[in-house]
Parts: C-alpha cells; sequence; structure tokens
C-alpha cells in the first residue's frame, strides 16, 4: 500500500519555528531526527522506498507565518526526496464552526488516496482541526481502502520561566483502536463494554 501523511503547518513567527529532536514515548523510531515538524521522524520511519509511493497532505492556516513555515516544511520533505508534486494541500478555514470543519473534513476525506496507510500529526492543528482530523481517521477506513497507522503528537514542556524542559513526540492511535473495538463490542451486543475495555489495559 502506499503511504499518506497528514499535518497541519504551523503558525509560529520567523525565527520561532526551531529544530529540535522529539523523542518518543513508548515507542520507536530507528530513523529519528531534528526537525521542525514532528510528522518528518514518521515520514523518515515509514515512507516507502519509492518517493512516487508517498502523499502528504498539508493543512495550510490562513497566515502569513504560516506560509513562511510551509516554505520550511518543503526544505525538510525534500531532504528525504520528498518533491513538492507530492504535496496536497488543503486550505484552512477560517470559520472553524460547523460548516467551515465540516467542509474541511469532506476535504481531507477526498484527498487521501485509497490503498494507503495513513500517519497524522496533530501537533500544531488548533483545537477544532485537531478534532477534525481525529474523526476523519475514524471515518476514512469505512469509506476507502486505508488503514490508520498512526496518529501523533508533539509536546513541547516548559519551566516556570518558559525555557523548554523537554520535547516529546506522543502515539495517541490507541484512542482510535479503542473506539473500534466499542463499535465491535456494540455490534456483538456486550453489556459491559467498560468492563472489556479495562480488561484489554490490564492485559
Amino acid at each position: 500500500m502506499n503511504r499518506t501523511f497528514i499535518t497541519s503547518i504551523s503558525i509560529q513567527p520567523t525565527g520561532m519555528l526551531k529544530r529540535v529532536l522529539y523523542q518518543p514515548m513508548e515507542f520507536q523510531l530507528t530513523k529519528n531526527r531534528e526537525t521542525s515538524f514532528p510528522i518528518l521522524p514518521i515520514i523518515a520511519e515509514y515512507m516507502e522506498g519509492n518517493p512516487e509511493e508517498n502523499t502528504i497532505i498539508a493543512i495550510i492556516p490562513d497566515n502569513v507565518n504560516a506560509m513562511e513555515n510551509y516554505s520550511i516544511f518543503k526544505e525538510e520533505l525534500a531532504r528525504l526526496g520528498i518533491s513538492k508534486k507530492q504535496i496536497l494541500e488543503i486550505d484552512c478555514a477560517k470559520n472553524q464552526g460547523k460548516r467551515g470543519s465540516i467542509t474541511m473534513l469532506l476535504e481531507l476525506l477526498e484527498k487521501i488516496p485509497e490503498d494507503s496507510c495513513i500517519y497524522t500529526d496533530i501537533t500544531y492543528n488548533t483545537k477544532t482541526m485537531s478534532a477534525m482530523v481525529i474523526y476523519a481517521m475514524q471515518f476514512i477506513e469505512k469509506i476507502k481502502n486505508t488503514e490508520v497507522e498512526g496518529i501523533y503528537y508533539g509536546e513541547l514542556t516548559r519551566d516556570r520561566e518558559g525555557k523548554p524542559t523537554g520535547m516529546f513526540l506522543y502515539d495517541i492511535t490507541i484512542f482510535k483502536h479503542f473506539s473500534d473495538i466499542f463499535e465491535q463490542l456494540q455490534i456483538l451486543g456486550a453489556t459491559d463494554i467498560t468492563g472489556s475495555l479495562k480488561k484489554l489495559i490490564e492485559e
């Protein structure tokens, strides 16, 4: 299957978007590297050897900083051998209310190619967009021949003076897995779904 990687572009002001080394939490990355975008080490780890078999979906806010940071993102992709023609762009809705968010959700579902494994990072999304992307990951397997392999979030921790103290990368795909299991338990008519999920954690 092809590989599809989804991320939003940061709106941090020029000079504020630093290259850092994110520490994977409870999972391994053999190709980890310093980056301004947490999705980059994920791409390096899981991309197909043939660059043509990789698709990047970039959600771009309507912001001058985002456009400058998008240029940095494309430069980092180029170092991995991924060209501009492999990038699909989604313009982030100015109005992230019901209509704007649903429009973006449908556009994202449409742009995700058939027959692909999907990896997405929600670090730079607004809260509304993070929810939209997570729901898209819940829907996409039902409408296209795809597999959601990873949902990630990069965290930068700071001390009381605001100085960075750590950079961590979390794999939060477990929430989707639990949702899938929850749905199957409902179909099977389970009477104690919460209890069943707790047993899974204990195993």
